[in-house]
């Protein structure tokens, strides 16, 4: 696979064409051109948040205060909206002392903000309805890719008496395209029409609400976007829209490859697979440290002699706390957020090595 990495860089369609708007955005999309543009305007977006100004090291630095780490004054000051969500998260944790909790939506909601802020430079009051559409849809996206698919395993299904599924979805088309005004899915509405599955009908609706959802705050985030203040991943797309739509833009900068629904996927991807990864995460460490005290203990020691209470810790401080950074890696390597990683498959004929004869 390491030596041919570029034939195997493609997905299987079915559930991964519902998920990527078939083959868009940058996790389940093919290696191509978009693919290539794509990953490249994120990791620019990225570069943001490490060395510019944007870094994650200016925008979680605040000064402790009273009620000790993570103190917020009455009006936090720009720049401290991560600070403000550990804040938040300790306060949820502190009101519970000595009882049972279950921290899935408080770390999910201080995650999904931290998220939210790298994507979209905004963030989410607690009780807003939009984070609960967030966990709701990607909770439900999750499950749908965790189970498996007939259509995935066995592609050829979808040739399956094509025929005859012509003849008796023909109505069924008509129908839907009469009701809707517009083309229909076709590779869904075999699937779910022939051989009906209940995973791919649930994945479909959480992808639409995902859609929906992001469609408004693209929406909304068009009509305040300015070039000469790029903040977040979206502006940075937009930006590189604009620079396309204008003749502004390198040549492989293709403004086909930069529509709403290009970006929207691309925005998507990295918010999803951001708060789902993120959030597992985090619980599994709280779990596990749970379960060994004297892990925590020494935690809590090494941040004290190395940070200490006058400020919260930065991501500069990861180089001297080696046992956060250690632990932090056996959580991940005890509970991988993708054990199996992405599916792949090969878009031209292949081989593997074989061994020699003699052996």
């Amino acid at each position: 696979m390491v030596r041919d990495s570029y034939s195997l860089a493609c997905s299987p369609k079915a559930t991964l064409d519902i998920l990527s708007n078939k083959g868009k955005g940058i996790a389940f999309a093919d290696y191509s051109a978009h693919w290539q543009l794509h990953r490249r305007l994120v990791m620019a977006a990225f570069s943001l948040f490490k060395d510019g100004d944007q870094k994650l090291e200016k925008i979680s630095e605040c000064q402790a205060g009273p009620r000790g780490w993570g103190w917020i004054p009455p009006e936090p000051l720009e720049g401290e909206e991560v600070c403000q969500e550990i804040s938040i998260l300790c306060d949820v944790l502190a009101t519970h002392d000595g009882q049972s909790i279950d921290i899935s939506f408080p770390v999910f909601m201080a995650v999904t903000n931290v998220i939210s802020l790298i994507c979209f430079n905004s963030s989410y009051k607690y009780g807003a309805p939009e984070l609960k559409t967030v966990e709701t849809y990607n909770e439900g996206i999750v499950e749908a890719l965790g189970k498996e698919n007939l259509v995935d395993m066995f592609p050829w299904l979808k040739n399956f008496q094509r025929q005859k599924a012509k003849i008796c979805l023909q109505e069924r088309l008509w129908q839907l395209e009469k009701q809707n005004g517009r083309g229909v899915d076709l590779t869904f509405l075999f699937t779910s029409q022939i051989f009906p599955n209940k995973t791919l009908e649930k994945l479909k609706t959480c992808v639409k609400i995902r859609n929906e959802l992001l469609n408004k705050i693209i929406g909304n985030y068009k009509e305040k976007f300015r070039s000469d203040s790029i903040t977040s991943m979206l502006d940075v797309l937009m930006q590189a829209k604009k620079n396309a739509d204008n003749g502004n833009a390198s040549p492989d900068q293709d403004a086909e490859l930069l529509s709403d629904n290009h970006i929207l996927t691309t925005i998507g991807d990295i918010f999803g697979a951001g708060v789902e990864t993120t959030t597992s995460v985090v619980k599994w460490i709280v779990a596990y440290l749970l379960h060994n005290p004297q892990v925590k203990k020494k935690l809590y020691d090494e941040i004290d002699q190395n940070v200490g209470f006058s400020r919260t810790p930065t991501v500069s401080d990861r180089n001297c706390l080696l046992l956060l950074e250690a632990t932090i890696r056996e959580v991940l390597r005890i509970r991988p957020v993708a054990p199996m990683l992405i599916p792949h498959k090969a878009n031209v004929d292949s081989r593997c090595a074989c061994p020699p004869s003699n052996l």
